[in-house]
């Protein structure tokens, strides 16, 4: 059977945070399209292969175009019921750092008399995953999903994860961490947090760390660079490369080194420009005085982030979805 495509590959509908792409078990198809029909509905835009004249698992060369559609979304809801193997999106998802949410029939075990595959629930974006078995159980985990999207993703800072490790949080910290930690979908951290845990030298904490900070979800990398046109009233001759453009800090970063130390400075750039709204600390005096102190500055370079212990992060959680 040809379907005729809905809409082109190379231009998908409506923008890139708006997008979100539905997948993973085609066999489940009406499953996916009730998932269309809640993302709509909470006014963002289904991207559905078979929409895009895809029809998975018998076109050749489907699981490219897929991955090319996925790559050009900021969100994705993974339908992964199943008891072997694992599906393609899950690998791009990850490649991609795209925001996921894997939905799970729980009843699967039941039916079929075997476990989840251990591939699926052993995969990385696995670490969001829902179970549901009705229809008004999925509509309120991915409506769920959807509006935690908008003014409650939170940057986790690398001294949140290595105090954990240390033993140097206080009980009242600790147990605002657990509480945060109950809501992974709102979690996130950065490749910059990565390396600075990779100078840890005690090779077991260093799994320790490992398996802490593989709670989070990892955001793209900004470029600290930006490359700017050589022209005679911004970059000067003598800098510019042979293609006509200079590499030059963001001015982003470079104000943000006004106010913090370089590799605070870093970290809080990452979040800015991947639309975090907390900014999740431990670090007192060189980040949360600096940021309370320096409020207004902050304000005029454009840097709306809320910054915040764990414990305040956690009321901000009770007050918003009623619990921790």
């Amino acid at each position: 059977m040809i379907i005729k495509p809905k809409y082109s590959i190379d231009n998908p509908p409506d923008v890139f945070e708006k997008r979100v792409f539905i997948g993973g078990n085609y066999q489940s198809g009406a499953t996916i399209q009730d998932i269309a029909d809640i993302v709509e509905d909470c006014e963002y835009q289904p991207i559905i292969p078979w929409e895009f004249g895809i029809t998975p698992g018998i076109e050749r060369h489907s699981s490219k175009k897929i991955q090319q559609i996925l790559k050009q979304c900021r969100y994705a809801i993974l339908e992964v019921s199943t008891t072997v193997g694992h599906f393609p999106e899950m690998d791009d998802a990850e490649r991609f750092s795209t925001i996921c949410m894997c939905l799970l029939d729980d009843h699967i075990e039941v039916i079929t008399g075997n476990p989840i595959s251990p591939e699926v629930a052993n995969h990385s974006v696995f670490a969001y995953s829902k179970p549901y078995h009705k229809v008004d159980i999925l509509q309120y985990e991915v409506r769920k999903f959807l509006e935690i999207q908008t003014g409650m993703r939170a940057y986790i800072d690398t001294n949140i994860i290595s105090r954990i490790r240390d033993g140097r949080c206080s009980a009242g910290e600790l147990e605002a961490i657990a509480g945060i930690t109950e809501h992974k979908e709102l979690l996130f951290t950065s490749n910059k947090t990565q390396r600075e845990l990779q100078q840890y030298q005690n090779p077991s904490g260093m799994v320790q760390l490992r398996a802490i900070y593989n709670l989070f979800i990892n955001i793209p990398e900004q470029n600290l660079v930006k490359l700017f046109p050589a022209v005679f009233d911004g970059v000067s001759f003598n800098e510019a490369t042979f293609g006509g453009s200079a590499p030059r800090e963001d001015p982003l970063f470079s104000g943000l080194k006004e106010v913090f130390d370089v590799d605070d400075a870093e970290h809080i750039f990452q979040a800015v420009k991947n639309g975090m709204d907390f900014f999740v600390t431990l670090d007192k005096s060189t980040i949360l005085d600096r940021a309370n102190e320096m409020k207004d500055k902050l304000t005029e370079m454009g840097v709306r982030l809320r910054f915040v212990l764990p414990t305040e992060l956690v009321e901000e959680i009770k007050n918003t979805f009623g619990r921790e």
